[in-house]
Formats: structure tokens, C-alpha cells, sequence
């Protein structure tokens, strides 16, 4: 190697490792990572948290109404699934059979309803006033909906006034769609 090319090697190497002594005894500074907070999942909705009421149809089709589900607690809850309806008489006898339409195939999405946002099931109902035969012969009049979101411990009567079958055939059929976002018919024919 070149004499000149030598000496500048040497001064080069020098000068970096006095630079490197010289910071030697710096603070460097560091910067600790803290953890994203986690968001905790939210709990399923029960009796205590929901408001439930019964909605007109919209759309006015006879029969069919809406249960809406308001969350009044403090935090967002979840609903899966179907609500279980029995009818209530006005002695507090629970009369009745369910059956389950998912035309919009939701059954198994999970809705999140915020605190004061709300949740909706459709449902649909005969009236036995307007059945001829076997269904007027065994007519009851009932007062409500008794209703149980999946997981709670105590059902929810809500006022719905209908004169219901209780032939073995029919047995106050109610059908019910599953949690939704918004009132939109889960059944394909009424």
C-alpha cells in the first residue's frame, strides 16, 4: 500500500475511535415501549342490562312485529343467537312453541350493542281471531311475550295482546329471527 494511503488509513482510524471514546461517557437516551392497552371483550348482554320492547312492523305486514333489545347498562354487551319466546296469559301461565327463521342467515354473527344502542329479532305471529276450525275452537287470549336472551337467568315479559291457538297442531306458534343490527324480516314466507 502507498505510504500517503497508509497514513491517512491510520489518522482515519483514529479519529473514529476517539470519536467513539469521546461519547463513550454520553447518556444515550432510550425509550421504553409501553403495551397497547388490550380491549376487553365485551360480556353478554342479560335481563339487567336490556330494555326489551315490542316494534310495530314497518313495513305494517299483519303479524309481524319486532322485539328491540335496548342495552342500558354503562358498557357494550353481545347478543348471539335466537331470544326463546313463550306466550303469557294473564294468570302467568307461559303457553306456546318457537320456531327459528334465519332467512338472512345471521344466526351465528355475534351483535355488539353500545350502551344506549339496541339490538332487533323479528317475530311473527298467528292470531287465532282470524283462523277458522280447530284453531278458533282452541283459542286463549294472551297478554304478552315471555322473553330470554341465551345465558340469562331471567326471562322478560313484554305487552302483546293476541288471541293464540293452543291446538296440539299449532300450540301458539311464535316464530322469531335471530339478533340483528336492524328490523329486517328472517323469515322467507309468513
Amino acid at each position: 500500500m502507498h505510504t500517503s494511503m497508509v497514513g491517512f488509513a491510520v489518522v482515519g482510524a483514529a479519529l473514529m475511535l476517539g470519536g467513539c471514546s469521546a461519547n463513550a461517557g454520553a447518556e444515550v437516551p432510550t425509550t421504553t415501549m409501553t403495551p397497547e392497552a388490550t380491549p376487553t371483550a365485551a360480556e353478554a348482554c342479560s335481563a339487567e342490562t336490556l330494555a326489551v320492547t315490542v316494534e310495530a312492523d314497518p313495513d305494517g305486514t299483519p303479524g309481524v312485529h319486532y322485539l328491540a333489545f335496548e342495552n342500558v347498562g354503562d358498557s357494550a354487551c353481545e347478543l348471539t343467537g335466537f331470544p326463546a319466546l313463550s306466550w303469557r296469559t294473564s294468570d302467568g301461565t307461559l303457553i306456546g312453541t318457537m320456531s327459528e327463521s334465519d332467512a338472512q342467515s345471521l344466526a351465528g354473527t355475534t351483535v355488539s350493542i353500545d350502551a344506549g344502542g339496541s339490538a332487533y329479532a323479528w317475530t311473527h305471529v298467528v292470531d287465532a281471531s282470524q283462523s277458522s276450525g280447530e284453531c278458533a275452537a282452541a283459542a286463549v287470549p294472551v297478554v304478552g311475550l315471555d322473553v330470554t336472551v341465551p345465558g340469562a337467568t331471567r326471562s322478560v315479559t313484554v305487552p302483546l295482546e293476541a288471541t293464540v291457538c293452543t291446538d296440539p297442531s299449532y300450540l301458539g306458534e311464535i316464530q322469531t329471527g335471530p339478533f340483528d343490527t336492524e328490523m329486517r324480516p328472517a323469515s322467507k314466507g309468513y
